[in-house]
């Protein structure tokens, strides 16, 4: 501050401190500046004196009936109006926006989830809230939301990191077991599960994990789980890919029945042992912090809760890779 040296090497005073000197100048006493203020007549002395002690000056001459602030202190809130003045105007901007979502949604997901739900829901949000713009990522990777830049992230739940919250998102996902006529043609469709070992089949990659998506099966009574897993013949690290290489009658390949509703239409691929895959858990949108969230995160949060979520939606098919 020009023209104070303070006797301590602590801070003089604070941005609150000098609003607090500022109102005090500006009312004429501690009672009218403390109503200004939000604080306590004695808080506001306590300020002033504690001000006047890291200074060494005297900021204001007092007597039983007036607060006259020094020249110095004059001379200091005039320099320091229009900084301190805008600096208020920005703190009310962020506050009064801060119900008004702007900027830039930026979400990362797997390729499965854009036609299953994502971009629906993405548009939508950016319809209700014109100022927002979206940046969708599909990436069958689990990636770092900090080091991408991510404000969302949408996986499965099996793949939520310790330090994330999340809440479902998205329908209930079907599997379905798939291969070409030309593959079925050379070897006989599996007849129960425990067939699928002896054939050849295309696994999904998680890329970040190093490990084959494992092939889950519902139990002959339906009261638990079996985890069956083909000779592999091919693995891939996207689902359009894996559907691709199914296509060429390279194996079976387990994929979301969303995925391939237009390939089992038109006689590409066929399912076989229809219903036994068992029913993957809903996707789940994963955030780092509840908060201080920024209103772009909040609301498509909010959004995300408000949806009604129905299984068995008709999807466009994958037709390559997204992203």
């Amino acid at each position: 501050m020009n023209g104070l040296s303070g006797k301590s090497n602590n801070m003089p005073m604070s941005l609150d401190d000098l609003s607090v000197l500022r109102a005090v100048a500006r009312d004429g006493g501690f009672r009218a500046a403390a109503k200004r203020v939000g604080l306590s007549a004695s808080r506001v002395s306590d300020i002033v004196r504690r001000c006047e002690d890291r200074l060494g000056v005297r900021l204001f001459e007092r007597s039983t009936r007036h607060v006259q602030p020094t020249d110095l202190l004059v001379s200091l809130l005039r320099e320091a109006e229009a900084p301190l003045d805008d600096l208020q105007d920005l703190i009310a901007g962020i506050a009064d926006t801060e119900d008004a979502p702007k900027g830039t949604l930026r979400i990362g997901a797997p390729v499965a989830a854009g036609p299953l739900f994502l971009t629906e829901l993405a548009a939508k949000f950016a319809i209700r809230y014109p100022s927002v713009s979206i940046d969708l990522r599909y990436d069958d990777a689990v990636v770092d939301p900090i080091t991408e830049g991510l404000d969302l992230v949408v996986r499965s739940s099996a793949l939520l990191q310790q330090d994330h919250h999340a809440l479902p998102i998205g329908p209930q996902v079907e599997l379905c077991l798939v291969a070409a006529p030309q593959y079925l043609s050379r070897h006989s469709a599996p007849k129960a599960v425990t067939q699928v070992a002896e054939h050849n089949g295309i696994c999904f990659r998680l890329r970040t994990e190093s490990r084959l998506a494992p092939w889950v099966f519902k139990t002959e009574n339906g009261g638990g789980v079996i985890t069956v897993m083909p000779r592999i013949r091919a693995i891939a690290e996207s689902l359009p890919d894996v559907i691709g290489l199914a296509r060429e009658g390279l194996g079976l390949a387990m994929v979301y029945a969303h995925a391939v509703e237009r390939d089992l239409a038109n006689g590409t691929l066929v399912e076989v042992l229809s219903g036994q895959p068992a029913t993957q858990p809903r996707f789940s949108l994963a955030y780092l912090s509840r908060r201080h969230q920024p209103a772009k995160v909040r609301k498509f949060i909010e959004m995300t809760r408000e949806r009604s979520w129905t299984a068995g939606k008709s999807i466009p098919a994958i037709e390559g890779p997204v992203g």
